[in-house]
């Protein structure tokens, strides 16, 4: 016989599943609410296909310095035990708090300076094309107008002869 949940519930019980503790399996979470292990893992497995890309985490690396900063300030009350939990729920880990917590400390951004080189760099690449082609556009150019002057003053010979 086939049982029907509703879609709150299946909402509800993948959330646990997926904020449960370290010493919690999903077994142990199916057989407390009556649902089948491979139910629990097949609604699972739904639930990452049916999430759009917008509301998937973001890598660490692309947060920006308000996000982690407050990720820091949120973090720095918790209790080791507490810190891995929050870390799993932001989608971050340990030593990422740390080498933020570096990077405030020494004022220092290695990945976002990262990022930042890379932009500025295709900008250079970009421009140095553009000047590369309007540098042969003026040459160009430069010729026609030689060429066109020569042309006139060849005309000229030929009409005094």
């Amino acid at each position: 016989m086939s049982v029907k949940f509703s879609l709150e519930f299946k909402e509800q019980l993948i959330e646990k599943a997926l904020q449960r503790k370290d010493g919690e399996s999903l077994k142990f979470i199916a057989e407390n609410e009556n649902v089948g292990l491979s139910t629990l893992t097949r609604w699972m497995k739904e639930s990452r296909v049916k999430t759009p890309l917008d509301t998937v985490a973001k890598r660490p690396n692309d947060w920006t310095k308000e996000e982690r900063f407050s990720v820091l300030m949120a973090s720095g009350k918790l209790q080791p035990n507490e810190l891995q939990g929050f870390c799993r729920n932001k989608g971050i880990f340990q030593h990422h708090l740390d080498s933020w917590k570096n990077e405030f400390l020494n004022n220092t951004n290695t990945s976002m300076q990262k990022t930042t080189d890379k932009r500025l760099n295709a900008k250079i690449q970009e421009l140095e094309r553009e000047i590369s082609r309007k540098d042969k556009v003026i040459v160009e150019q430069a010729a026609l107008l030689v060429l066109g002057k020569k042309m006139s003053a060849f005309w000229e010979e030929k009409k005094a002869c």
